[in-house]
């Protein structure tokens, strides 16, 4: 007997469907689980600034008691640190160096907030990190899935997420899978002095009244008759 509904797919069909499914999914999480050598190599290639300064932090400490003594020590780290906070270029670098590590893991952190990352929850590569005269500069590998336009939809997000003044994205001009991001949090041509004017009038010299203060000149003052 013939009717108008269209004949329903067989279980056996749909179960092949459910498995493709299942299987997809399946994939996709093992590809998103990594080994455990594989994460022992991320973490140490993630924190390596921080690593390097505590190895260093310690070693000088060693050093230093070793030489002088634990009080002398002490007293001779609290000199060194004195010294790099008081010259200004040492200073300059170090604060450098420890907001390009800051902005580093800000903008791990606020990619994988913003989902700017592949199917399989794989984020853009940071290949490395610079100091600018205006902030910081951040070189991003971007990986299959992954393309500048989506970073660059999510400037706001990065500018808060670094406590920066303003974000942008940019483009290689000729491979598109890199992308810059140049964190702003200063202005070179700001003005950092306030120049008097020298039109101002002296502290002991008497303002100029403006030329509405100043009476108008009538006839009966000239001494003649209104015409």
């Amino acid at each position: 007997m013939l009717t108008g509904h269209p004949p329903r797919p067989s279980s056996r069909n749909k179960d092949i469907r459910e498995s493709r499914a299942s299987g997809s999914s399946r994939s996709r999480t093992r590809s998103a689980h990594r080994s455990l050598p594989g994460l022992v190599v991320t973490v140490l290639w993630r924190w390596r600034f921080e690593i390097v300064g505590v190895i260093m932090l310690w070693l000088t400490w060693s050093m230093l008691t070793d030489w002088f003594g634990t009080i002398a020590g002490i007293i001779n780290l609290v000199l060194v640190a004195g010294l790099a906070v008081a010259v200004t270029p040492i200073r300059r670098f170090i604060t450098g160096r420890l907001w390009c590590m800051i902005t580093r893991h800000r903008l791990r952190t606020v990619l994988a907030e913003v989902r700017a990352t592949t199917r399989a929850g794989r984020l853009p590569f940071i290949m490395r990190m610079a100091r600018t005269p205006v902030g910081e500069r951040a070189w991003v590998w971007c990986r299959a899935g992954v393309c500048a336009e989506d970073i660059e939809q999510k400037t706001a997000q990065v500018r808060s997420a670094c406590f920066a003044r303003d974000a942008r994205v940019h483009r290689h001009p000729r491979w598109s899978h890199v992308v810059t991001i140049d964190v702003v949090r200063r202005d070179p041509l700001a003005a950092t002095e306030v120049i008097g004017s020298p039109l101002k009038p002296a502290a002991g010299r008497a303002p100029v009244r403006e030329a509405s203060s100043v009476p108008a000149l009538t006839p009966s003052r000239m001494g003649g008759d209104a015409a």
